[in-house]
């Protein structure tokens, strides 16, 4: 004996719709996580929230953060490499930890 479908699916079924489920695709989501962020993103640089991710950067390119001093090149054994907000003139960023 064959079931007959009830008259709701039969009125949706001539609407157009379909007995199976509709799922959202994967595509459709990624697309709209990356549009997300992009959007949170634009906000937060219009907004100037963005200069909050930047608060330690500065603190990043002291010489004193990362261990050294700034010194005279010749009263140094060991340079700390690169261009240091808090070294002026003729001094390098020298570390403080003793070689040997």
């Amino acid at each position: 004996m064959k079931r007959q479908p009830s008259k709701m699916f039969e009125r949706l079924e001539n609407q157009g719709f379909s007995r199976k489920a509709q799922g959202i695709s994967i595509n459709v989501i990624i697309v709209a996580a990356i549009a997300l962020i992009v959007l949170v993103v634009l906000i937060a640089v219009f907004t100037g929230r963005i200069s909050l991710f930047g608060l330690g950067i500065d603190e990043a390119q002291k010489c004193v953060s990362l261990g050294g001093e700034p010194t005279l090149r010749s009263e140094c054994d060991q340079v700390l490499p690169g261009r240091y907000l808090d070294v002026e003139g003729d001094n390098i960023c020298c570390s403080k930890k003793k070689v040997g």
